[in-house]
């Protein structure tokens, strides 16, 4: 799977989802902690306990909310609300 194929990253137990941009979800076996510090910080960022996202698929954000290019949506967690808005100040 290619970096940029990936939407966001969903943990499921122990477990994690990887949801495609042009492809059906792969579920396997590994952690979301694990997997966070296996990808480039400059392209992925976990906005919650369970989600990490790929920045270049954000269309936009709301109060709690951040939406990407497939028409889903992943909450912001309190404890990744601060880096995430730093990240879009930043970035505009």
């Amino acid at each position: 799977v290619r970096y940029a194929d990936i939407i966001y990253i969903e943990s499921v137990g122990e477990y994690i989802r990887l949801h495609l941009a042009n492809a059906a979800p792969i579920t396997t076996l590994f952690r979301l902690k694990n997997m966070e510090s296996a990808l480039p910080s400059d392209t992925f960022m976990r906005v919650h306990r369970s989600y990490i996202i790929n920045l270049s698929h954000i269309s936009g954000y709301t109060k709690g909310r951040v939406f990407l290019s497939n028409d889903d949506y992943v909450p912001i967690g309190e404890n990744y609300k601060e880096q995430f808005l730093n990240y879009v100040n930043n970035a505009q």
